[in-house]
């Protein structure tokens, strides 16, 4: 009798205690490799026991580069690396990837971000884009939440003075910006993050952008909190004043390319920039400054570019790099930062040139 099987799988992950184990006189009778074995492209796996903290953090290295159309054995790359960034780092030898066959770019995608950016150019080109005002009395809406729901990609979205207490999640290309003084306008969000940017692009220009913390905040193990997450695309991010009372000013991962330029970040309970796991992104004339640890960080795979800033008076290091992070440091002014202006440790590549480390 034939039977007609449906489609096979091409990547299954067994993202799991010993899931990738083997014999030791059978290397095909473990899980992963007999999925392997039996037509499946790829399997991921773990050959140890492996904790709840290593197993997210692979996950969000693994999926986050496939879903950026790298191949499977980068994305298995890409996991190790989150995995360094987290407290246990030796764990990052525990996942192991099974391949059939030579071919490791198992998928072919289209980028999300082509309908919005066809979008918004569509409204340039036709005329100015829609604006809309938010304002405590005769605007649009009188919350950003309200405002960023009724707008489509490319839209403007203009914050009159006042202090708005809200955690925006922005998963579209919009153009908010503050309209009046910074100081006069602050989006502020106790203990979660202020803004949560996810956009293909997008433009975030004159707010203060502050988190409180209503307690002593600490966040879980190997997650820290910041008061502007940027967790994709490239927007930009510039003339505002950030700080956060519970972990970092400024977080970049999940490769995230923005561009954060003359800003003001200070004043953080962490450091002022983190980027990690792929994170980039290009920082420019930023003052960053008496954040209680560096003033940037970079770990796990991150690799911004650093140029022209002003980075002062941090109470753990001007710029840090560890633990597989990359970097280009050019032009920069590091000074008066304890103990050290600049601090690159094990296993980081860096670039520098240019950079002013002396009072």
């Amino acid at each position: 009798m034939d039977i007609e099987l449906g489609p096979t799988p091409r990547l299954v992950v067994l993202n799991s205690c010993s899931s990738g184990q083997t014999g030791t006189q059978d290397l095909f009778s473990g899980t992963a490799a007999a999925l392997a074995r039996s037509g499946i492209s790829a399997v991921a796996a773990m050959q140890f026991a492996v904790s709840d903290t290593a197993a997210i953090a692979f996950a969000r290295g693994f999926y986050t580069a496939i879903a950026h159309g790298r191949a499977v054995d980068e994305a298995a790359s890409s996991g190790r690396i989150s995995i360094l960034g987290t407290p246990r780092s030796l764990e990052w030898i525990t996942p192991v990837l099974y391949v059939r066959g030579d071919v490791s770019q198992l998928f072919t995608l289209t980028a999300p971000s082509a309908a919005g950016r066809a979008r918004a150019l569509l409204a340039t080109a036709t005329g100015a884009p829609p604006t809309r005002v938010v304002a405590k009395s005769g605007g649009h809406h009188t919350t950003i939440t309200a405002a960023i729901t009724a707008s489509a990609p490319g839209d403007r979205i203009l914050i009159k003075p006042g202090e708005y207490d809200e955690s925006l999640t922005i998963d579209s290309d919009l153009q908010i910006r503050g309209d009046g003084r910074v100081e006069e306008i602050t989006v502020r969000s106790a203990d979660a993050s202020v803004m949560s940017l996810r956009a293909a692009g997008g433009q975030i220009t004159n707010l203060t952008i502050r988190q409180t913390a209503t307690r002593d905040t600490q966040p879980e193990e190997g997650e820290p909190t910041a008061a502007l997450q940027i967790e994709g695309g490239q927007p930009v991010v510039q003339d505002c004043d950030i700080s956060c009372d519970a972990g970092c000013g400024i977080m970049i991962r999940a490769n995230a390319d923005p561009t954060v330029r003359a800003n003001r970040i200070h004043d953080n309970k962490q450091s002022g920039v983190f980027v990690r796991e792929q994170g980039r992104g290009t920082f420019e004339d930023n003052d960053i400054s008496a954040n209680t640890y560096s003033g940037v960080r970079v770990n796990s795979g991150g690799d911004p570019t650093v140029r022209a800033n002003r980075i002062r008076n941090n109470r753990s290091s001007g710029i840090s790099v560890s633990w597989g992070g990359r970097g280009t440091l050019t032009g920069n002014t590091i000074v008066s930062n304890t103990p050290n202006n600049l601090k690159i440790s094990f296993a980081a590549t860096v670039k520098q040139s240019g950079n002013r480390t002396s009072d």
